[in-house]
């Protein structure tokens, strides 16, 4: 049978200096000559002696590598690129999670996949980024020990995806269920808009480290109770620079695109091209990304967590920063002024800041010195650096407030392990490399030498204190990189410090130093020419560096003047940001003085990524550590709570350059396995006290362990069941018995109960019976009694009907009585009405002829006066005299004549002045003369005289 059949997996040697073995297929087999394969996406013709069969299980793909028969860099690139192709993007070498990045949608993390892998030992399902996040959970229930899980890989792999999946599964697989828990989810969405970017390699890259805990009180339930977030080195030069197609941060184009009218108005937005900041790049779009959609979650997220009226003063200050950006400056006289006062003013408006204030210290350095104050003008480019640093300081600042603000909503108070997932940047290698590469691959080199002593060295340890004969394992041993990097008083950061604390120090004299220290390191890299360059090889490979503006990032300071303006803004946020040390507005210490060894800080050290304390407080100075001193010390912090908690690994790798699914580059993903340590295997064998063997077969041994143990624990359940039933079987029978007695005692006391009712109710018989014939005798006296007393009342009551029906009698009586007298009254009343009616017919006719009298007498008068005539006074005087008496005779005799006419003479006044309605003063002198003398006849003629008158 020919082994070289079509479609048969083998193993190509290519000829050439470095010889490399290439998995190939057989497409055609020429019995005589050269078989054509395809290897490495070509069709090649091949010699028969350059191939050799692969094994079986290395050309169909296992799903832990350690299980492949044949273990070296083609054998694992082959078995990821098989598995690739059909969408199985995770498989394990031993307990590390290889997760190659499928750029594409896969329906693998639902909840149903959810559900699958919890509470499954680790191995007993495929490989999957769920089943490293179980195995947390379950390893923190079973030791209580903390546990972290290391995200590591290049910027693109797939190391923020895999976070998120690790915290979703974390909150979906917790028994209780809170807000909490919506908030740990909830910032993800804030600290990717604030914290990532579009670059060259990663459409949403991290341009900072995270590390998150998440709180797990397994003792109460297991249940999700807190989580803290610390940040490492947020990359503050992206706000304000950005690489040819690069982005700055997704917020404010979020921002720009997802604000309502209203929030555009108050923030003086415009198009993304209109601010400088923003389109130095050329790129401010990515495709298959909704920034607005984005901006609205971003906004729900702010919500859950409770930002409140922060969230209206984070965006003034995104929007401050996009128009310091737009701040241009032009020659005037000396130095730099301000070229249109509008952007500055709207700055100042945003930020709370008096406009005038702030172009002033843009332009001008204030410093004081003994006392005495001095104010020196700024060129054009220290103006524009001065802004510069101003857009950064606010970023850096506010993005560190965020993390601390998310980190004191979302944490618990109480002591409790937790389970660690670390998201830092990966290693970078772009063509222009600053102060921050170095950082992130200084990073990136201690967490490599982190997997390496908890993989290879402290194991190969063991196997020398056990005696085992063993191949040394040639891995990639960085610690003289880190100690070129970092190792006191001569390392790389040392020496960077130490320049950045002179200030006459540039950065030329930064790099002669650094030349002159270690052009001899094996790690360090000296040009050839006098260039401003530097190079580390680092595990990954060798990266250059550009020196340029090292010292002023390192330094990361803000002049004080400008400190003490940013201080007095009237926006609370702005001027807790600059007032306060940073040290003071990050979060506050763990009881335990750390987090897990970590201080509680959410950036580098005292206020990482915020600038350092204003030097002008009081007059006094004070010195903050650089950047780069705090960054090594808070890693350090991080290596000490790495190891103190139970790590695993996560490698995650880049299939290609150009973001394609399902396409492998062969030499970019065995670079990544190269330095990631994924080509080192050990092999199992006895030693003294201890057996040492691959993950794979350890998982097989355990759930073995764990199979045998669950049995022999059912039998000791099952034995342990059977001596409690029999337990309480005897203590049943035994309480049978005592309810036995105790029933008999009751059946008895029953009967007994029984006969004395019945002689009870035979004395109740006789009782009764004598009790009634005294109630008869009683009743009979009582019923005699009563008829007397009812005879009794009878007779009463016909008593007091006849008394009542005689009164009625007499009332009616009296009542007819009155009836008649009322009637007589009644006639009595119409006749002396008729009467006085006649009367007044009488009186009328009376006074019609004593009218008539009057008249004559009037006549008679006047022919008097006519008779007076001719006589003297006395005379006439003596004439009326006469008349006079002979008038008071005359009614002197008619009064005795008359009798008692007198009263009814008054009434017939009376009547006469009621019937003629006569005036008052008329009535009363008629009164008076019928007073005087009773003259009727006169009366009435004066009654006519009066009729007559005009009064």
């Amino acid at each position: 049978m020919d082994p070289f059949a079509p479609g048969t997996w083998v193993w190509y040697t290519p000829a050439g200096d470095k010889p490399s073995l290439l998995p190939a297929q057989i497409l055609l087999d020429a019995p005589n000559g050269d078989p054509v394969v395809s290897a490495n996406g070509q069709d090649l013709t091949v010699p028969r002696s350059s191939l050799r069969l692969m094994d079986p299980t290395n050309a169909a793909g296992v799903e832990d590598m350690i299980t492949l028969a044949e273990l070296h860099e083609a054998a694992l690139f082959h078995n990821l690129a098989v598995r690739y192709k059909r969408n199985e993007i995770y498989t394990f070498t031993g307990n590390i999670l290889v997760a190659v990045n499928p750029y594409q949608a896969l329906s693998m993390y639902d909840l149903e996949t959810v559900r699958k892998y919890k509470g499954v030992m680790l191995g007993e399902l495929p490989p999957h980024v769920f089943a490293i996040a179980n195995q947390t959970y379950v390893s923190l229930g079973r030791t209580g020990k903390s546990q972290c899980v290391v995200i590591s890989g290049e910027s693109g792999a797939g190391k923020t995806e895999t976070t998120k999946l690790i915290l979703s599964y974390l909150n979906q697989t917790s028994p209780t269920h809170s807000l909490v828990q919506e908030q740990i989810l909830d910032a993800s969405p804030i600290l990717e808009a604030f914290g990532n970017a579009k670059t060259v390699r990663n459409d949403n890259s991290s341009r900072f480290g995270k590390f998150i805990e998440v709180q797990v009180a397994y003792g109460t339930g297991g249940g999700i109770v807190g989580a803290r977030v610390v940040e490492y080195l947020l990359e503050k030069s992206r706000v304000i620079s950005q690489s040819s197609d690069e982005r700055n941060y997704h917020i404010f184009y979020n921002l720009i695109a997802g604000a309502s009218d209203d929030e555009r108005t108050q923030l003086h937005l415009g198009p993304v091209d209109s601010f400088l900041y923003l389109s130095k790049s050329g790129c401010t779009t990515i495709a298959s990304v909704d920034d607005a959609a984005d901006f609205k979650l971003i906004k729900e997220s702010l919500h859950t967590l409770k930002f409140g009226d922060h969230q209206k003063s984070l965006f003034q200050v995104l929007a401050a920063i996009l128009h310091l950006g737009n701040v241009s400056f032009q020659e005037a006289g000396d130095g730099a002024g301000i070229s249109s006062m509008d952007t500055v003013k709207i700055v100042g408006k945003l930020t709370g800041l008096d406009s005038d204030k702030l172009a002033n210290v843009l332009t001008k350095r204030t410093t004081v010195t003994r006392g005495e104050t001095f104010v020196t003008p700024l060129s054009l480019a220290q103006a524009q650096d001065s802004r510069d640093a101003l857009a950064k300081a606010f970023y850096g600042r506010m993005f560190s407030w965020i993390v601390k603000f998310i980190s004191d909503t979302t944490v618990s108070k109480q002591n409790l392990p937790f389970v660690g997932v670390l998201d830092i940047f990966g290693f970078e290698d772009f063509a222009f490399n600053s102060f921050e590469q170095l950082c992130i691959n200084f990073a990136n080199e201690r967490l490599q030498y982190f997997f390496n002593q908890h993989i290879f060295k402290l194991e190969q340890e063991e196997y020398q204190k056990e005696g085992i004969s063993w191949q040394t394992i040639d891995f990639v041993d960085n610690q003289t990189c880190i100690d070129l990097i970092s190792k006191k008083p001569l390392g790389l950061l040392s020496l960077l410090d130490e320049e950045s604390n002179f200030p006459k120090s540039t950065d030329q004299t930064c790099l002669n130093k650094f030349h002159q220290t270690h052009e001899k390191n094996g790690c360090y890299v000296k040009p050839k020419t006098a260039k401003m360059i530097f190079g580390v090889r680092h595990y990954a490979g060798e990266v250059i560096y550009q020196i340029e503006g090292f010292l002023e990032k390192n330094r990361d300071t803000i002049r004080p003047d400008l400190m003490d303006l940013l201080a007095t803004s009237s926006n609370s946020l702005v001027s807790n940001l600059f007032k306060a040390p940073p040290e003071e507005i990050q979060p506050e210490e763990d009881p335990r003085g750390a987090i897990g060894g970590l201080r509680r800080e959410s950036s580098l050290g005292p206020g990482k990524g915020a600038p350092a304390k204003s030097a002008s407080v009081k007059g006094k100075t004070s010195k903050s550590p650089t950047i780069g001193a705090q960054f090594n010390t808070s890693l350090a912090e991080l290596i000490s709570t790495l190891a103190s908690c139970e790590p695993f690994f996560v490698r995650c790798i880049k299939p290609n350059s150009q973001k394609l699914p399902g396409v492998m580059d062969r030499d970019l993903v065995l670079a990544q396995l190269r330095y990631s340590g994924m080509l080192e295997t050990i092999q199992y064998q006895l030693g003294i006290t201890k057996m040492f063997m691959k993950s794979n077969l350890d998982a097989t041994l355990e759930h073995s362990r764990s199979s045998a143990l669950l049995t022999k624990i059912k039998k000791l359940q099952a034995f342990a069941r059977m001596l409690k039933v029999r337990k309480e079987y005897k203590k049943l029978w035994g309480a049978v018995i005592c309810v036995q007695k105790v029933i008999r005692v009751h059946l008895a006391r029953k009967r007994r109960r029984k006969y004395l009712r019945r002689v009870v109710r035979l004395q109740a018989k006789w009782r009764a019976r004598r009790a009634q014939i005294s109630y008869v005798k009683l009743r009979d006296e009582a019923r005699a009694a009563k008829a007397a007393a009812e005879a009794a009342r009878v007779a009463e009551l016909k008593r007091q009907e006849e008394e009542a029906a005689r009164l009625l009698a007499e009332q009616e009586a009296e009542a007819e009585r009155v009836r008649i007298a009322l009637e007589e009254e009644l006639a009595r009343l119409k006749e002396a009405q008729e009467e006085a009616e006649r009367r007044r017919e009488k009186e009328k006719e009376l006074a019609r002829e004593r009218a008539t009298k009057a008249e004559e007498e009037a006549r008679k008068l006047e022919q008097e006066e006519d008779e007076f005539e001719g006589l003297t006074m006395e005379e006439k005087k003596r004439q009326k005299e006469l008349l006079k008496y002979l008038e008071e005779a005359t009614a002197a005799r008619e009064k005795k004549r008359l009798g008692g006419e007198g009263g009814l003479a008054m009434r017939a006044e009376d009547e006469l002045i009621s019937f003629y309605d006569l005036p008052k003063d008329l009535a009363e002198l008629i009164r008076h003369v019928a007073t005087v003398m009773y003259a009727p006849l006169k009366i009435d003629v004066y009654v006519s005289l009066a009729l007559t008158s005009d009064k």
